[in-house]
């Protein structure tokens, strides 16, 4: 009898969409960081990388930039909801987190009812699992509109 092989990472991980536009924003981002930060904008390229690319047209019902989010950590008995935002948005007092992070790179693309595991800052793994996504607000959009 042969042992189970894990599988690789990458099929470990759920499916994930992104609309075309959100792609072309997200890989802009993590090219911009790979200077700064090397590892969470590898994570980004990766996520967006794997991701099923669907038209703008398309409602989306997927964590994009400007989404609010409902998840929680499996280790932890409470949900917590943000908003993924461009890194220069970024304001944590106000709940609102970078998708140049680990967390906003898992988070992007993922859909209700997903899991996902994530490093976390001291070195150990999150399991998160998304319980609700609202769409970006009209005025969150305007913030991150390119200036």
């Amino acid at each position: 009898m042969h042992d189970a092989q894990p599988l690789p990472v990458d099929r470990q991980r759920p499916r994930i969409a992104l609309r075309q536009a959100d792609q072309q924003a997200l890989l802009a981002i993590a090219y911009g960081g790979l200077l700064s930060d090397a590892r969470s904008a590898g994570a980004l390229l990766f996520e967006v990388s794997r991701a099923d690319i669907v038209s703008d047209a398309e409602p989306s019902m997927t964590i994009s930039l400007g989404s609010r989010v409902l998840f929680r950590d499996d280790r932890a008995a409470s949900p917590q909801w943000i908003t993924l935002v461009h890194p220069r948005l970024a304001r944590a007092d106000a709940g609102e987190v970078s998708v140049l992070t680990p967390l906003g790179a898992a988070l992007i693309g993922l859909a209700k009812g997903q899991n996902i595991r994530c490093p976390d800052r001291h070195g150990g793994e999150l399991s998160l699992t998304v319980m609700e996504v609202s769409p970006p607000s009209k005025a969150l959009e305007r913030r991150l509109e390119p200036k």
